[in-house]
């Protein structure tokens, strides 16, 4: 029989029959080095809790939890702790709906239109023409939002890559088209279930208050998402456990059809030196072999996840906290290796990073007073460790405001930005936005037109100049 049609229980006995026997011993060396290492990267990095899986030979060998699951209340991370695993999600989605294609009910292929009318997420044409296959990889061209909550496209679906979550709605809505059911549900029966996630939900769920709070990097808590209605992107939370269940039957290519299994895991898009993207998974090619991964951002909470499917080792970790990728390289290097061009390419900032150090100074800083933020930075202009405050650091200084609506310092940020590298088109494109953000047409539009200007490429600061010249003109 077919992987892709395996009937439910089925899938139930073998995933039960492989867990049956407990997790795998991690070889000491490892493990006294994860579970050693483990507090002082968390104090050290400022993160309040995470919870962690390590994978061998397919099965789960190692698991820790550590630190708080808030730092108002200072109950301990478990085991079981529910923590939101952001864009962990997609590949959860990615492999339910390989399932679906299994069974002839979904056309990866088919331009979602066929499915789900496309003028209700945007207003260019071109949107008719994006498939499934290239939303999974990322090249439907989607990359951007209009006025009014309407996304954007800023090139011609499948003809690049660009990371993008929320350009995977339109895929949601055809699947629940096509399946006549949330999401959700779907998702639930699928791969949830079958696979032993009794933790995990694309909904919310209290689980009995077993679930750690977001915090930011210094520490204080942050609002907790709560969703009635899921995102495939964005909303799954799971135990690291859990998370590991999911990592072993994907290796394994249970539950697909040999061809299924095979494509989800073959390169669809090439997006930098070593990393690729296959259907729905980052695909990095190290010394250790092929591996997928996928990494979790969202503010207060970050996740990261990889497997090796030839050796059946992976590793999986959330924390909650905006500083929980501050520490993926200790991490990595520990459980598998410094050798990681997925992580790399990501190039999240290290918590033993000078510019870390002064990028939090700054945070601090211009959070209290922005004239004396803005002075203290032309200080460590001079005096910072080299790179600290890079155009790309600077970059995500002004971002990190910007997320907080603190839009008079990030505009003072990315001003400061502008005027040390005025010839970057990314540094007027990112002031323009602040004004936007800020409400600013007439200052957003200028920045944007010196961006373009410098960047004919820049599609999305096109497209931000018309929107912004039909407010200016009194349209919506």
């Amino acid at each position: 029989m077919p992987r892709s049609i395996l009937p439910l229980p089925l899938i139930l006995l073998i995933v039960s029959a492989s867990l049956a026997a407990g997790q795998t011993p991690l070889s000491a060396t490892v493990a006294e080095e994860l579970a050693g290492r483990m507090p002082a990267l968390l104090d050290s990095a400022g993160i309040p809790g995470l919870s962690i899986a390590v994978l061998e030979r397919g099965r789960t060998a190692w698991t820790g939890a550590y630190g708080v699951r808030s730092t108002v209340d200072r109950r301990p991370v478990g085991t079981e702790t529910v923590f939101e695993a952001a864009s962990l999600s997609k590949p959860v989605f990615a492999y339910g709906l390989l399932r679906l294609v299994d069974r002839g009910e979904f056309d990866l292929d088919r331009p979602l239109s066929e499915y789900v009318d496309m003028g209700q997420f945007g207003d260019d044409p071109r949107m008719d023409r994006i498939t499934g296959r290239q939303v999974l990889t990322h090249t439907s061209g989607i990359s951007g939002f209009a006025e009014g909550g309407k996304v954007t496209l800023g090139f011609d679906p499948g003809t690049r890559f660009r990371y993008f979550g929320d350009a995977w709605l339109p895929l949601q809505r055809a699947v629940e088209a096509a399946t006549g059911e949330p999401v959700h549900e779907f998702l639930a029966r699928e791969v949830l279930e079958p696979f032993g996630m009794a933790h995990s939900s694309f909904v919310w769920d209290d689980l009995d208050g077993d679930h750690a709070t977001p915090h930011d990097e210094f520490g204080s808590v942050m609002e907790k998402r709560i969703f009635a209605e899921a995102h495939i992107a964005a909303t799954l939370h799971t135990t690291a456990a859990d998370y590991a269940r999911f990592l072993a039957a994907a290796m394994d290519g249970v539950g697909l059809s040999p061809e299924s299994a095979r494509a989800f895991l073959t390169p669809q898009v090439e997006v930098a030196p070593g990393v690729r993207w296959g259907l729905g998974v980052g695909l990095q090619d190290d010394t250790r072999g092929r591996a997928f991964w996928q990494w979790g951002h969202w503010f207060g909470s970050k996740a990261y996840m990889i497997a090796y499917p030839e050796s059946g080792d992976g590793l999986v970790f959330l924390a909650n906290s905006d500083a929980g990728l501050s520490i993926l390289d200790a991490v990595l290097g520990a459980a598998l290796g410094p050798d990681q061009p997925g992580a790399a390419w990501q190039g999240y900032e290290q918590f033993d990073s000078p510019a870390r150090r002064v990028r939090l100074e700054l945070l601090a800083a211009l959070a209290a007073d922005v004239e004396a933020g803005t002075a203290r930075m032309l200080e460590l202009e001079r005096d910072a460790p080299a790179g600290a405050l890079s155009e790309a650091a600077v970059n995500e200084l002004g971002y990190d405001l910007l997320g907080d609506d603190r839009f008079d310092a990030a505009i003072a940020v990315f001003r400061r930005n502008v005027e040390r590298f005025p010839e970057s088109a990314n540094t007027w494109d990112s002031l323009g936005e602040a004004y936007l953000e800020a409400g600013e047409l007439e200052a957003a539009l200028e920045n944007y037109q010196r961006s373009v200007e410098l960047n004919p490429a820049n599609d999305n600061g096109r497209a931000a100049i018309d929107r912004i010249r039909q407010r200016l003109a009194g349209g919506s």
